[in-house]
C-alpha cells in the first residue's frame, strides 16, 4: 500500500450465508486514504488483499464508549451483509464502535 498504515491487526470476520454464521480470523489493514483491507495471514510486500472496502463519506462511526466486557475490547464494522470485530486488551474495558455505511 502507498499510503501510511493509521492500524493493523487481527480481528475476527463474521459473516452470514443462507447456511448460518461464520467466523474467520482475518489480518486487518487501515491505511491513511481510508482504505481498510484484510488478508488471511499477515500480508508480505505488495500482496494483494482478500478484500477492500473505502470508507468514506457514506459510512458513519458510531462510538458507544468504554465497557467492561472479560478484558477485551470489541470493534464492530458493519459492511453490507457481513460484520467485522476486532478484538485486543486495553485494561478490563471495552470499546464499541459501529461502522455502518448506507
Amino acid at each position: 500500500m502507498s499510503s501510511e498504515v493509521v492500524h493493523e491487526g487481527w480481528m475476527v470476520r463474521y459473516g452470514r450465508r443462507m447456511t448460518g454464521q461464520y467466523i474467520h480470523m482475518r489480518y486487518f489493514i487501515l491505511n491513511s486514504s481510508r482504505l481498510l483491507a484484510y488478508y488471511e495471514k499477515k500480508p508480505q510486500e505488495n500482496q494483494e488483499p482478500i478484500k477492500a472496502m473505502l470508507i468514506d463519506g457514506n459510512c458513519i462511526v458510531e462510538d458507544q464508549g468504554l465497557k467492561t466486557h472479560q478484558g477485551h475490547v470489541r470493534l464492530f464494522f458493519f459492511f453490507g451483509n457481513f460484520i467485522i470485530c476486532y478484538v485486543t486488551s486495553l485494561n478490563d474495558k471495552t470499546r464499541m464502535v459501529e461502522l455502518y455505511c448506507k
